[in-house]
């Protein structure tokens, strides 16, 4: 699969689906959205073509839940066990890095979910439910 268009999250989504009206007479097969606005969800029937896929990683309840014409999914993975195994061994060897932007104490809760909301991170915000030492198998964004 290849796009021959992307948008960026924080560009007008309205103005884009327009400009994808102008640019093509071909209806789009499917927008893959990691934001999660509704609103994306909302215009999609109108760029999409008859039974396009409107795919999300990021909007978990969408409203309407399916049009006639489209559909959403939901693409998010369930955690397995073995794969988290797999994952503790990568981490405890060194060879899976955890790139950490910011730590918050606990009472600190509001502001780190103000700065994910941003979407300006350059790593994981860890809020600290006890005193732990940062690992040294933790990269940490400056």
């Amino acid at each position: 699969m290849r796009a021959w268009r992307t948008y960026k999250y924080n560009e007008d989504v309205p103005a884009a689906i327009g400009a994808l009206k102008l640019e093509t007479d071909v209806p789009v097969h499917m927008i893959y959205d990691c934001v999660g606005d509704n609103e994306d969800w909302l215009n999609a029937p109108k760029v999409l073509k008859e039974g396009g896929l409107f795919v999300s990683i990021a909007n978990f309840t969408p409203a309407p839940e399916n049009y006639t014409n489209v559909k959403f999914v939901n693409m998010i993975l369930k955690s397995d066990g073995a794969d988290l195994k797999a994952m503790v061994k990568l981490f405890e060897e060194g060879k899976l890095k955890v790139c950490v932007d910011e730590h918050f104490g606990f009472d600190k809760v509001k502001e780190a979910l103000s700065k994910s909301l941003t979407a300006r991170s350059g790593g994981k915000l860890v809020i600290d439910v006890a005193s732990p030492a940062p690992s040294e198998s933790c990269c940490v964004v400056a």
